[in-house]
């Protein structure tokens, strides 16, 4: 038996979308829904038969492109697996695509091989091999073999993933979570919180960090300030739209709101580019004559000959 039936385009309202799935990422569904429009879709979503119904198992943000789209239907790939078997789908595909900070990817590495290890005889409907002395294949083997994550990934996984909790949301605290080493080594001290804080107090005094910090509070001051700046343009050109045109001000607004405030300028460089090139022929004091060049010039070179002691007139006695 495998997993995969067939490929069969489905009306995307009667996709079923289960509890407890990833939170979506608004600019990724933007940014596929972009794509889609151009291209299709290039890889069909996963779906399974679950009392009756099409339950989505991978795919959340294309199909909810799709429906941001407007589509009806939708290429889907059917597969006959339970609920580990889709989880096992849907987490190979979040290791595959998803960006994943290094302790996200750690607990959904240890999840995988834990539910191969529920069912070591059948990883995603295959038969297991064989290995040593008549084991069968177990959740290292199988992750090497299935989502490309050899042994040694697995068991840095495995030691991350078994941090306790406050461990993990310290990490994320101090902004350790993405980092491999500081992981590992409060994996292996007694005192895990301990040492994720003692990483950390030491990390602020790096020159890196320093930079980054700095870098931080300076982009976080000139928020403000280009807020400012950008109401203070907008009142300006309200005041001016509105002492020129009085009462067709409301003609206007209803146009506005209908475009952006960079095709609008567009527009009027378009209709009178010569307002907008009056700098380039703006009239120019008359140039000096060549004479006056010549008369202006002269004293200037004396001064700097007489300064020169080879160019001092020669004295005879």
């Amino acid at each position: 038996m495998t997993d995969a039936r067939n490929i069969e385009r489905l009306p995307v309202g009667e996709i079923v979308i289960p509890e407890g799935r990833r939170q979506r990422q608004e600019d990724k569904v933007k940014d596929l829904a972009d794509s889609m429009r151009q291209l299709g879709l290039l890889s069909p979503i996963v779906v399974r038969m679950l009392d009756d119904e099409h339950q989505l198992v991978d795919g959340l943000h294309r199909l909810t492109a799709a429906q941001a789209l407007g589509w009806q239907e939708i290429d889907c790939r059917i597969v006959e697996a339970d609920d580990r078997r889709a989880r096992m789908i849907e987490i190979a595909a979040n290791l595959h695509r998803a960006e994943l900070i290094v302790l996200e990817r750690a607990e959904a590495i240890n999840e995988w091989v834990r539910l191969a290890d529920q069912e070591p005889q059948e990883i995603f409907a295959q038969v297991a091999q064989k290995i040593g002395r008549g084991r069968p294949e177990g959740g290292q083997s199988a992750a090497a073999r299935e989502i490309g994550v050899d042994r040694d990934a697995v068991r840095r996984a495995q030691k991350i993933a078994a941090l306790p909790a406050e461990a993990k949301v310290t990490a994320r605290h101090l902004d350790l979570a993405d980092n491999q080493t500081a992981l590992l080594k409060a994996a292996k001290s007694e005192d895990p919180v301990a040492s994720l804080q003692q990483h950390g107090k030491r990390r602020r005094h790096t020159p890196e960090e320093l930079s980054r910090r700095r870098t931080k509070t300076a982009e976080a001051e000139k928020v403000p300030a280009r807020a400012s700046d950008m109401q203070d343009a907008l009142n300006r050109v309200a005041t001016m739209l509105i002492d020129a045109l009085g009462d067709r001000i409301a003609e206007l607004v209803s146009v506005l709101e209908t475009v952006t405030a960079t095709a609008l300028a567009k527009a009027l460089r378009e209709g009178r580019p010569e307002l907008f090139n009056q700098g380039h022929h703006e009239e120019r004091p008359p140039e000096p004559s060549p004479k006056v060049l010549y008369e202006g010039v002269q004293p200037l070179r004396r001064r700097r000959n007489e300064s020169r002691p080879e160019h001092r007139p020669r004295t005879y006695s």
